[in-house]
């Protein structure tokens, strides 16, 4: 391999010896320059990292799954702050990591569902954050925080916008601000998608359940008959992206709404809550896409990357924290 050039200047390099552990030092030939050394990590998401690459896939692993931090202490025997450090640092990598490698270019989702994700920050009994999510992909588009009003809602549209005119159906609750929202974010040419409602505040006796029905003119019978087309149920409904908030509750206790621990600050909660949505969506194979034995067993792992055409395989943490991304 030739050496790398310097993730600071651009400069050439030169070999400068090895590290304790190994790891290949450059030095950058270029004297004006201010990092002067590096070694063979730069780039990645093990660079400068305290923790062990063996060492730090557990924590991410384990940490993506729910396993508390304070209970990784004893566990790797580093302390509390060093692995929140750690986990901070390789879960911007990811965040790099799907601006540098994934293309969303190629990608519409067909359906999109948005709801609402209750959590909770130390000191504050205020709820926030919205999801928007792929059902038919089961890839989870965007997940946005911050107070829970209209202008947190609006954020996360705005990072759907660029489907505008594209997707053909939109489910969400009776929050009258959707309405107001799709037609600014997802109409092109006054034509928006369609829109089909499940309102929770209204129960309906006629039907024995809560009250659904289409936006933009649209019945709620011809709704129906799109969610059927999409191989999604029969009725209007934001069941699966109900179910993604449960699975995102056990991947996290600061989610857990029986647990004891909480985030200490909004910002870390959204930080975790992008790490386990790139997992989810990169790594971890998806029971309802891939293929399964006769047993259940899943015998050809997809993941909804995968099945957005971004992959050829499940992704591993490794890999995605051996990428080297320029700076």
């Amino acid at each position: 391999m030739e050496n790398p050039i310097c993730h600071r200047c651009g400069g050439k390099t030169y070999k400068h010896g090895q590290q304790d552990n190994g790891k290949q030092r450059y030095w950058c030939t270029n004297s004006a320059c201010s990092v002067q050394t590096f070694n063979e990590d730069y780039g990645t998401g093990y660079y400068n990292m305290t923790l062990s690459k063996k060492d730090l896939n557990e924590v991410i692993y384990l940490f993506f799954h729910g396993f508390p931090i304070a209970d990784m202490v004893e566990l790797k025997e580093v302390s509390e702050q060093c692995i929140r450090d750690a986990l901070h640092k390789a879960i911007v990598h990811f965040e790099r990591f799907e601006e540098f490698r994934i293309n969303y270019d190629q990608y519409v989702p067909e359906v999109i569902e948005v709801d609402e994700i209750y959590l909770q920050v130390q000191g504050s009994k205020e709820f926030y954050g919205w999801i928007a999510y792929d059902p038919k992909r089961k890839y989870i588009i965007a997940i946005e925080l911050g107070k829970r009003d209209v202008e947190t809602l609006e954020r996360l549209f705005r990072r759907l916008a660029r489907f505008r005119g594209k997707t053909k159906l939109v489910l969400v609750d009776g929050l009258k601000s959707y309405k107001r929202l799709i037609k600014k974010y997802l109409t092109k040419n006054g034509h928006p998608p369609a829109v089909g409602v499940i309102n929770k505040s209204k129960y309906s006796q006629h039907k024995k359940g809560f009250l659904t029905y289409g936006l933009f003119g649209i019945s709620g019978m011809h709704i129906e008959q799109l969610i059927r087309q999409q191989g999604l149920g029969n009725k209007i409904s934001t069941a699966l992206i109900e179910c993604l908030n449960r699975l995102l509750r056990d991947d996290s206790p600061y989610l857990r709404r029986r647990s004891a621990r909480k985030g200490r600050g909004l910002a870390w909660i959204r930080l975790s809550l992008q790490g386990i949505r790139c997992f989810r969506n990169w790594c971890k194979p998806h029971w309802a896409l891939s293929f399964r034995s006769s047993k259940n067993w899943l015998k050809w792992k997809i993941t909804p990357l995968m099945e957005i055409g971004q992959a050829t395989h499940p992704l591993s943490i490794a890999e995605i924290l051996g990428t080297r991304i320029p700076h």
